[in-house]
């Protein structure tokens, strides 16, 4: 090379070195200036200015209550303790942010050009509370205040990458009060700039629910810039226990969570383990999945459309035992739109499905369509049975207007018991029919079904039955049966018990009945009349009015023709006027009325019987075949208390009753009579019990104050003749009675012999002792029955 042009080689190399020199010195030189300040000034000297100009920045105060440090290096690290940022002032605490310990590093390139750019921040134990307030605003948005005129501008801040480690985050619902808690196990927030979109990695903990999230959203400036209007893009994915739900869109006002245009997919291999993330239970639907599209319209309800719910397989046995759904799938175009509705799936090895179509959900809405029926159209089919619904709702939005038909046909009632978690009754052939409409006010306030047409082999009903949903329920029904057979509907019941386990050994030396037997209820002392306090809280639970008429009902093989009741429950207090039934060839009527306000509570109790034969009836009450005939009778009763002991011990009233044309079994009636007579007698009498023909018997008791007194009684019949007086004390559970019965002993074909048996009964019930009484007169009564009794002469004794 010429000596020329080496020269200049060396010439342009060394300028440059100086031109490179000189640019190195004023970059380094601000660095350098910038790490000898940092090495000799004292960073907490600067804490308020520092204070000062994070609250021009935010819009509220950040106090740092800790120690401030720097560090020394290219890029400046800025450490702080115990930092808090301030609630809005209609928070729910004073703090809506505490750290324990914040490391803030600046980029050193931006605070050459003027800009205080923070590249990375680290939050170590964060406290966040995120809350709306009463009113709804969230403590999340702010506006940084307006410099005064003159004032220095706010620094240019800006922010790159943010990373928290073992945070705590606090959702509070201020209208409701609701908290929900989520530890922040890991946050990381980054960029590679100001004005690049944000990646962002998290792990959350919900309880005991791990979640992950993977998300990548607009710029950090963008989504505070309230005045701009381009999209702010927004993909975030969240997966938890097999559960994955995935957002796709934008948003034009993000810092508001406004302006959204979003895609929503969710899948879930059992929907049933998410029941943790909603305060209701799921069911256990397994491949389960979610679309739908999600559009702001400015409105409290956004815009969804392309609805499209579906499960696989499911096997349900623990709901149901034998249910399966195979498939489900619901659909909705829009929500102005009806929602399709179809799942199939087995029971019992029998086909079950669920098809139709219902309303519009827009039509349910606050703000919905006025003047647009809302529609049902949907059929169940299971076991054999088919149930369907259809009808129009007119004014959804008002709660009124309903008017749909239901329908159902029932081959075996016991085959649905699975579905509804109960044991049913086998009742085959059941056919229902009726129609659904609102009541007074609407059905928000009242629903009633009428024209109820329901027939079964054991019965038939028809008519109304009304609901109003008050703060105390009021239920009014009017019904009426051609055909109530209790006996065959208690047989269905029985027939649907499951089989006893063959198994099952007994102990040693006892009966089963034994093994089962209950421990008897326990007693007031030794007395016989309960003590019990009366439940009669339950009369308050509702209102009710029932009316019923049944032709013929039959109850414990009595049958019941003309059954007429009147049953009114209102502000705890209970009527029952009448009820009343043909019964036995005559006729029966019962009025009841019982209040629950008052602590001893007033009873009222009267009945009504004529012409009623008594026979067929004693036996289905569990009394023994002890007489027949035709009863005539009233009673009228009054009692106050709270309990039963306190009600006999009150009972005031009167009792009339007459038997007539019937027969008496004195092998039991007259057993302890004749037993005594056995032991007073001797000689050759023979003396011995069987049926009677009874010509009458009556009683008639006035009672007053728990104490029953016999005004009259007395019996006529064939073979025992006989009267009785005195009292029974209901309170003390003790009796004084004189009884007078009177033996018949045929001495030839047309003439008989009267026996006087004078006895006493005269001690307490739990230890009744019945012995002689000499000391009563042995007169034969004129009439036991108020007529005298023909062709009787006394026998002496």
């Amino acid at each position: 090379m010429p000596p020329r042009r080496r020269r200049r080689r060396r010439i342009s190399r060394k300028l440059l070195m100086w031109i490179g020199g000189g640019a190195a010195s004023v970059i380094l030189l601000p660095i350098l200036v910038l790490i000898g300040l940092v090495l000799t000034i004292d960073p907490n000297s600067y804490k308020e200015q520092l204070e000062g100009s994070l609250r021009q920045v935010l819009g509220r105060d950040l106090r740092i209550r800790g120690q401030l440090s720097v560090s020394a290096s290219l890029s400046p690290k800025l450490e702080a303790d115990d930092v808090t940022l301030i609630n809005m002032p209609s928070g729910s605490r004073a703090d809506m942010v505490r750290i324990e310990r914040m490391t803030i590093e600046l980029a050193t390139k931006a605070l050459l050009t003027g800009r205080l750019v923070i590249s990375r921040i680290a939050l170590q134990k964060p406290d966040i509370l995120i809350e709306t307030d009463a009113k709804g605003a969230g403590n999340w948005r702010y506006k940084p205040p307006i410099p005064d005129a003159g004032a220095a501008d706010a620094p240019n801040l800006a922010l790159v990458t943010v990373h928290v480690r073992d945070g705590r985050l606090t959702w509070r619902d201020g209208p409701t009060g609701a908290a929900t808690t989520v530890e922040l196990r890991r946050l990381s927030m980054t960029a590679a700039s100001v004005d690049a979109p944000v990646v962002i990695s998290a792990e959350l903990l919900y309880g005991k629910q791990r979640v992950n999230i993977a998300a990548q959203t607009g710029p950090y400036a963008r989504f505070f810039d309230a005045s701009a209007k381009s999209p702010w893009g927004l993909f975030a994915n969240f997966e938890s226990g097999g559960a994955k739900l995935t957002l796709a869109g934008a948003l034009t006002k993000p810092n508001e969570f406004k302006g959204y245009s979003l895609r929503v997919d969710a899948t879930a291999v059992d929907l049933g383990n998410l029941g943790w993330l909603i305060p209701w239970r799921l069911p256990p639907l397994h491949n389960f999945s979610l679309s739908a599209r999600i559009l702001d319209t400015g409105g409290e309800i956004p815009d969804i459309s392309g609805l499209v719910i579906q499960s696989g397989f499911t096997n349900l046995d623990k709901v149901a035992a034998g249910l399966s759904v195979d498939t489900l799938r619901l659909e909705m175009a829009r929500l102005s739109e009806p929602v399709s509705i179809n799942i199939e799936g087995t029971y019992s090895s029998a086909p079950l499905r669920l098809a139709g179509t219902i309303g519009a959900p827009a039509l349910l809405l606050v703000n919905g369509p006025v003047g647009v029926g809302y529609n049902v159209d949907l059929r169940f089919e299971a076991a054999g049975a088919t149930i369907a619904a259809r009808g129009t709702i007119a004014e959804p939005t008002l709660g009124k207007g309903m008017d749909i038909a239901l329908g159902a046909r029932i081959p075996d009632l016991g085959l649905l018991a699975p579905l509804v978690g109960t044991r049913l009754p086998i009742i085959r052939t059941i056919a229902f029919a009726g129609q659904l409409v609102d009541g007074e006010g609407g059905y928000r306030n009242e629903t009633a079904l009428r024209n109820i047409v329901l027939t079964a082999p054991q019965g038939d009903l028809a008519g109304t039955i009304g609901l109003a949903f008050r703060e105390r329920p009021r239920l009014r029904a009017s019904l009426k049966s051609v055909l109530l057979d209790t006996d065959a509907i208690l047989a269905a019941w029985d027939a649907s018990k499951p089989p006893e386990d063959s198994n099952q050994r007994r102990l040693p030396g006892t009966r089963s009945a034994d093994v089962i037997k209950p421990p008897p209820l326990p007693r007031r002392g030794e007395t016989i009349i309960p003590d019990d306090r009366l439940q009669l809280d339950i009369l308050q639970a509702a209102d009710i009015d029932l009316r019923a008429t049944i032709d013929l009902l039959r109850v414990a093989k009595i049958p019941y023709r003309d059954v007429a009741a009147s049953l009114v429950l209102s502000d705890g207090r209970l009527v029952i006027n009448p009820l009343a039934a043909e019964i036995g060839g005559g006729r029966a009527e019962l009025r009841l009325a019982i209040g629950s306000r008052q602590a001893a509570a007033p009873v009222a109790f009267a009945v009504k019987a004529s012409g009623v034969d008594i026979k067929p009836i004693l036996p289905a009450w569990g009394i023994p075949d002890l007489l027949s005939g035709k009863l005539d009778g009233e009673a009228e009763l009054q009692a106050t208390g709270g309990s039963w002991h306190e009600l006999a011990a009150s009972l005031a009233g009167r009792v009339n009753l007459t038997l007539s044309d019937g027969e008496l079994d004195t092998r039991q009636a007259g057993g302890l009579a004749l037993d005594v007579l056995r032991n007073i007698r001797s000689g050759n009498d023979r003396v011995e019990g069987g049926r009677t023909r009874m010509r009458c018997a009556v009683l008639a008791l006035d009672l007053a104050a728990g104490v029953a007194t016999i005004s009259q009684a007395g019996l006529d019949s064939t073979r025992l003749l006989g009267t009785a007086s005195g009292r029974v004390n209901l309170k003390d559970e003790t009796m004084a009675l004189q009884l007078r019965p009177f033996l018949r002993l045929a001495q030839s074909a047309t003439v008989q012999s009267i026996t006087p048996v004078p006895l006493r009964l005269d001690t307490a019930w739990q230890d009744p002792k019945l012995t002689p009484d000499p000391t009563a007169a042995g007169a034969i009564p004129a009439d036991a029955c108020g007529a005298p009794p023909a062709g009787a002469a006394r026998r002496p004794q």
